[in-house]
């Protein structure tokens, strides 16, 4: 799932913890052109699996999406 932090009527990292509770196991790619570094470390500590910053490069984003795609190693 691809988040901005910036949404109308609602913060992402409420929308993160939404997904976080209901759906453990989508990974959330969150990408703002708002890229404050307190509200990245609540992304990440939220369970994000990566946030960046716009513009973001193609090849990045193409990078990122195959890293969270991949299976969880086995326990």
């Amino acid at each position: 799932m691809f988040l901005d932090l910036v949404l109308p009527g609602i913060s992402g990292l409420e929308v993160l913890s939404y997904v976080r509770e209901h759906h453990p196991t989508v990974p959330v790619i969150v990408i703002t052109g708002n890229l404050d570094h307190r509200m990245a470390r609540e992304a990440r500590a939220g369970g994000a699996f990566a946030v960046v910053g716009k513009p973001i490069d193609l090849n990045t984003l193409r990078d990122l999406i195959a890293q969270a795609m991949r299976p969880a190693p086995d326990p």
